[in-house]
């Protein structure tokens, strides 16, 4: 460097996702073959262990048939701006999301939870733009589950609240 320049360090770390590309972090556990092959794997494709595991999991769901349809076929959506696949978008919102996830998974897959939680939105006379409370009645729909109310007696509830006061603070 000529003339006292300075060279500025980069800063630790992967350079800073796009917004809206969050990723989503879990521990698995593998037995040792396979932890071997994701290894060797990630070496070939010069990626880190994450990218591997990223890669395998997105192959195996490409072609995965549930319920006569591949789950890209399943999870297929306009994409939102910032994000770059329709996948990515949809599962994102399902992720931070739990009623609308209950809503998308498919019946046979769905815990008694999500099946009570889905009757009683059937039951609705609500607004459909009105769901985006679906977060309070998911959390509602819990309780009532486990309180044993039947789904009539909560949908109810639910849209003499709405009537009443609009959105409902649980």
């Amino acid at each position: 460097m000529a003339g006292g320049e300075k060279k500025t360090k980069r800063p630790p770390g992967r350079p800073k996702l796009p917004p809206g590309l969050k990723v989503d972090q879990f521990s698995i556990a593998l037995s040792a073959p396979v932890r071997l092959g994701l290894e060797m794997l990630a070496r070939h494709r010069r990626v880190s262990l994450s990218k591997a595991v990223e890669y395998c999991v997105a192959s195996t769901l490409q072609s995965y048939q549930m319920d006569g349809e591949t789950l890209p076929a399943r999870m297929h959506v306009e994409v939102p701006e910032g994000y770059s696949s329709p996948d990515e978008a949809w599962a994102a919102k399902l992720l931070r999301s739990p009623g609308k996830r209950a809503l998308w998974m498919p019946a046979s897959l769905r815990t008694p939870e999500e099946e009570y939680f889905v009757r009683v939105v059937g039951l609705l006379k609500s607004d459909e733009e009105r769901f985006d409370e679906d977060e309070k009645l998911f959390e509602l729909s819990k309780k009532g589950f486990v309180q044993g109310v039947a789904e009539e007696e909560l949908a109810q509830y639910w849209d003499d609240q709405m009537a009443k006061v609009g959105p409902v603070d649980f």
